[in-house]
């Protein structure tokens, strides 16, 4: 795999359907090392997912206003697995 060279980013706007309260802890994670030019990391955040449910995660980090990268997630609890 090729190496990857990180970019600059400026912003980052994380949407989760329902607004639970994980959303503003993953913004004011991101907010904390933003804006950035090279790789740079968060610290860690607590997200709860509810027994036998999904939770869709989008974040979209952006450069200059324009989106330079958008990623999907979706993180899901399964009891007993």
């Amino acid at each position: 795999m090729p190496a990857c060279t990180p970019g600059g980013v400026d912003q980052a706007e994380f949407k989760i359907a329902k607004n639970p309260p994980a959303l503003a802890a993953l913004q004011a994670a991101a907010n904390a090392i933003l804006p950035s030019t090279g790789a740079a990391c968060s610290g860690g955040v607590a997200v709860v997912v509810a027994a036998r449910r999904s939770m869709h995660v989008t974040l979209r980090a952006k450069a200059a206003g324009h989106t330079v990268d958008a990623d999907n997630l979706t993180l899901r609890c399964k009891p007993g697995v």
